[in-house]
């Protein structure tokens, strides 16, 4: 076979385009809302246009070429090039194509977005007549170790049951989380702006702690049969990745309301919930079928550290009994920023715990209310954790 595929014509045309239109918009809108902005800034900011505009551009420029010998993979910034002969197979999924070498000396050629390129069907229709499927051939081996290992059950039969319903425990285990969270998400949103008791949010913390946990509960019950991994269909095994994940980004994006005076506190016991979450996975490696993948192994450790650290600073603030102390602040200044999306930012003197002059994000209503040298009424708490914790409010 002698082809080359390039990136279709009409792709390269959207990518950049697609890419121009927002910075454009960005640097407009910087602009208009800093009227004082230097002339060295916008030239720095066009500069960057520019330096984007080109590695875009050359990105456009990927390409495949197939010969009698060798498959070439031109990308951004780098060739890579094996010999057809040398290919052991292939695992495709996700519009990325691996090619995998018989020489673990050699590195695999990946090449992401393989449907940008021309006739992409066609070459990945070769790949699929000419070369192994590693990602089958792994599932395959995986499933063979499940069905002979007698923990799961003392003939194949018993096995594949015992699977089946595990995978349907899992998908429930999914689906529930998914539902519930957002559920709570935006019950507790509801009672925040009406100013209602902490009451429902305390419940919605204990679920957002608990599930989570359950999950992980069910990785370890299951010796081995459940995985972690966030991407789907590389695994005979079901896995709990949704049902652990989402509640995990919902509770640290709630533990972000507040700001918090020093840092270091609930870091440290986010560090700690982490690792003692970590500890808990790594224990049951040791009962495991197959041993865990990279892939599974960072899904993992994402999940874990969004888990640990939305915990720490949740549990400061809800499960805060200390009173409230009111202490008054001036505003030293305040700004727009744009970073996707256009955020308010006040300047504020010290106050109380806080010694020194801080900058911090608020939102459009806050920010419609404060003047500089106005002055500002901060409410803060201990914090369960020993992290100060406040609320800025206006007099207005």
């Amino acid at each position: 076979m002698n082809a080359e595929y390039k990136i279709d014509a009409r792709l390269r045309r959207r990518h950049i385009i697609d890419m121009l239109i927002p910075t454009i918009l960005t640097i407009t809108i910087n602009i208009i809302s800093r009227p004082t902005i230097t002339f060295v800034i916008l030239c720095l900011a066009l500069l960057i246009l520019g330096l984007v505009v080109a590695i875009r551009a050359r990105g456009t420029q990927r390409k495949i070429i197939v010969d009698d010998k060798y498959i070439t993979y031109i990308n951004l910034l780098s060739t890579r090039k094996l010999l057809i002969s040398e290919i052991k197979g292939h695992r495709i999924g996700g519009g990325v194509v691996r090619l995998i070498p018989i020489s673990q000396l050699e590195k695999p050629i990946i090449i992401e977005h393989i449907f940008d390129f021309d006739n992409s069907d066609e070459f990945v229709d070769w790949l699929w007549a000419n070369f192994d499927d590693l990602k089958n051939t792994d599932q395959k081996g995986e499933e063979k170790a499940l069905l002979e290992n007698t923990s799961f059950g003392a003939t194949k039969d018993a096995v594949l049951k015992n699977l089946a319903a595990t995978k349907q425990s899992v998908s429930g285990y999914n689906y529930n989380g998914f539902v519930l969270s957002f559920i709570c998400f935006i019950l507790v949103a509801i009672s925040y702006i009406a100013s209602l008791t902490n009451t429902l949010n305390r419940y919605y913390t204990v679920f957002l702690l608990l599930f989570p946990l359950y999950g992980l509960y069910m990785i370890i019950k299951s010796k081995g049969l459940i995985s972690i991994s966030a991407i789907p269909g590389n695994s005979v095994r079901p896995s709990v990745f949704i049902g652990f994940v989402i509640p995990s980004i919902l509770l640290f994006i709630n533990s972000k309301r507040f700001d918090t005076v020093n840092d270091k506190p609930w870091i440290w016991v986010g560090i700690l919930i982490t690792t003692a979450v970590l500890l808990l996975f790594y224990s049951t490696l040791k009962r495991r079928v197959t041993a865990p993948n990279g892939g599974e192994l960072l899904s993992f450790l994402f999940a874990a550290s969004i888990f640990g650290f939305g915990a720490a600073r949740q549990i400061n603030y809800v499960y805060d009994t200390s009173p409230i102390v009111v202490y008054r602040a001036k505003v030293l200044g305040r700004g727009e920023r744009m970073n996707r999306s256009l955020h308010y930012y006040i300047t504020m003197s010290p106050w109380g715990p806080q010694k020194e002059v801080r900058e911090i994000k608020v939102s459009w209503n806050t920010y419609l209310f404060c003047e500089s040298n106005d002055s500002i009424q901060v409410y803060c708490k201990e914090g369960l954790l020993h992290t100060p914790w406040f609320v800025v409010v206006t007099k207005k």
